[in-house]
């Protein structure tokens, strides 16, 4: 019965604070800054002895195919046309996009935790585009792990057999791996996102929850966007976009959830029943 009590609490606590209506607006903004911040790293990438051709054979691997002759084409003017205008353009574009995505994450967090924003305008738009670099950053390594791991192994069997064996071990759990670099990333954001002071422990339940929750769905969702073709009947030649907008979604719905998770925790924590950390929950 205190568990039933306790899912109970949680969820109307969720329902309170509309964290869907952030999950959307975060998830939206964040896949409009996942060009300029190609652009960006492309022309960082350009200046180390990573190749056109390789990039495009990764990205061909690991992008939707909706995106494919986008990212494509972006990659190649990186490497060819590279210029200032190109770099301001994709600058302030990631500066908008990327702001706007992490500042709506900032607002559901707030929400959450019944907190007040005071901080600079200026200074949320910095951490949130260092945010979405990392949090681009980790979400491509989880998808290398994935999708690539095998195929590096493959490389390393002929030219380091030592380093290949290590591999096998390492890819035999690539999903405990991934669980455990998306907890890292999780306490982190919960810790840094939210205009307010706390232990890096405390965070513990909810990125697990989030990381476990993030891997199982991307996992099941994979398995029906492949065998399933209600979608693409519906949506045609949109199918791949749409599919990621409701992956990133439910993703960030999730990630919103792992935050009241950890609310109610700490409040379970500081000694309070059921019932309390109910009507605590209700007056949030």
């Amino acid at each position: 019965m205190k568990f039933f009590a306790s899912i109970a609490a949680i969820s109307t606590k969720i329902k309170h604070d509309k964290i869907n209506a952030f999950a959307a607006e975060s998830a939206l903004f964040i896949i409009m800054s996942f060009i300029p911040c190609l652009i960006l790293l492309m022309l960082i990438v350009k200046y180390t002895p990573l190749t056109e051709e390789l990039i495009l054979n990764f990205v061909n691997d690991v992008v939707p195919s909706a995106f494919v002759p986008t990212a494509t084409k972006h990659i190649h003017d990186a490497y060819t046309d590279a210029n200032f205008t190109m770099i301001l353009i994709s600058g302030i574009s990631l500066i908008w996009a990327a702001g706007k995505g992490f500042v709506s994450l900032i607002d559901g967090l707030n929400a959450v935790f019944n907190i007040k924003e005071h901080r600079n305008w200026f200074v949320i738009r910095l951490y949130a585009i260092l945010y979405t670099i990392i949090f681009l950053v980790i979400i491509l390594l989880c998808v290398v792990i994935y999708v690539l791991g095998y195929r590096i192994n493959d490389f390393f069997k002929v030219k380091a057999p030592v380093i290949s064996d290590i591999l096998d071990k390492i890819l035999a759990f690539r999903a405990l791996i991934v669980i455990f670099v998306l907890t890292v990333l999780f306490t982190f954001l919960y810790v840094a996102i939210p205009n307010r002071h706390t232990k890096i422990k405390r965070q513990f339940p909810g990125a697990l929850f989030s990381a476990v929750g993030w891997t199982g769905f991307s996992f099941f969702f994979s398995l029906y966007f492949k065998y399933s073709s209600r979608l693409s009947e519906i949506y045609g030649s949109l199918t791949t976009i749409v599919c990621v907008m409701l992956w990133l979604y439910v993703c960030m719905y999730i990630f919103l959830m792992g935050a009241e998770i950890n609310l109610y925790v700490e409040q379970w924590n500081a000694g309070s029943s059921i019932k309390e950390a109910t009507d605590i929950t209700h007056k949030h």
